[in-house]
């Protein structure tokens, strides 16, 4: 995989990628609390945007259907940004920082908030106000998430619980707990009904969402320093994720090797698939976040951010495992 080009306008690691639901566009923040709007296209990345506003890191950014972008921070405030304009449309304080936060996918007329204060709030953009909260007790949440329908509200926690509740009223429907104790540091869909997690155990698992029951470990890369997120390529068929090592690891999501021993002498595990490639784009010590861009049959990109505020595109090559 070659690298297509590097961007270094950002001083301090790279918290925080989205990626635009056209697969046109990122949006980046991160240590330096400028957030960053980048066209991507089979050249590489180019900047388009530097917003101010925040006054701490920048821990997440997502994306609405209608290009709207929402940045979360250490400073307890989350602010809605649109790409035609430079200007921040309208911002949401919190009591303690908010790590996570996410725009409903069907009706961004809501979002949903995960602050320090170990609430999870649902919010009307338009009205201003606060349409349901649900504290989580001794913890406080790290990562949320609509499902893609927006019937449902995924919560990671940083002592290893992922809760599910109901999108109108947060009400409780279901949970897994992580067998030792490990922040949730990313959630994301592959499709509808199934959820990627990922943990600060070295482990990317994956769930059905409406039973939350694990159906898959991808394993082989050492990811437990810094918070890392994994990402898909456009239709699902590859997982990527960043490495402690400045690696980027590449999963097929159904991964078609089967020993030739008996499975009780090798221990191979159909549920746990180590069958990766990896790439090291640089000389960065930690890959914070890598998420695919733009990908076709022959042409696949990967897009890292990483903790010295890299930013990379790669590709130019079918990635084939």
């Amino acid at each position: 995989m070659e690298e297509i080009n590097v961007a270094t306008e950002h001083v301090g690691a790279i918290w925080a990628l989205g990626v635009s639901p056209s697969r046109t566009m990122i949006a980046t923040g991160g240590r330096d609390t400028i957030l960053r709007l980048w066209s991507v296209n089979q050249e590489g990345v180019t900047l388009t945007s530097a917003l101010t506003g925040h006054k701490g890191d920048i821990l997440d950014v997502v994306w609405s259907i209608t290009d709207f972008v929402l940045s979360s921070s250490a400073d307890g405030s989350v602010r809605l940004w649109h790409t035609t304009r430079d200007e921040c449309l309208t911002s949401f304080k919190h009591p303690a920082g908010v790590t996570s936060a996410d725009i409903h996918p069907v009706n961004d007329q809501f979002v949903v908030t995960a602050c320090m204060d170990g609430i999870v709030r649902l919010m009307d953009v338009a009205e201003q106000k606060t349409v349901a909260r649900v504290a989580l007790g001794s913890t406080h949440p790290s990562m949320v998430r609509f499902s893609p329908d927006g019937r449902k509200i995924v919560v990671g926690t940083v002592i290893g619980h992922v809760k599910v509740y109901d999108a109108t009223d947060l009400r409780y429907l279901t949970g897994w707990t992580k067998r030792h104790p490990g922040r949730v540091t990313g959630l994301s869909f592959i499709d509808s009904g199934t959820l990627m997690v990922t943990t600060n155990d070295s482990r990317l698992r994956m769930f059905a969402l409406d039973t939350l029951v694990c159906t898959r470990k991808y394993l082989g890369h050492t990811a437990d320093q810094l918070p890392m997120r994994c990402g898909t390529n456009t239709d699902g068929t590859v997982i990527g994720c960043g490495g402690d090592d400045g690696s980027v690891y590449l999963w097929p999501r159904n991964p078609e090797y089967t020993p030739t021993l008996n499975p009780i002498f090798t221990r191979f595990r159909r549920d746990h698939s180590k069958s990766f490639m990896v790439t090291r784009p640089g000389k960065a010590p930690v890959v914070n976040v890598a998420l695919f861009g733009p990908s076709t049959m022959e042409n696949i990109m990967v897009v890292t951010a990483d903790a010295d505020g890299t930013l990379r595109a790669m590709g130019r090559g079918t990635v084939t495992m």
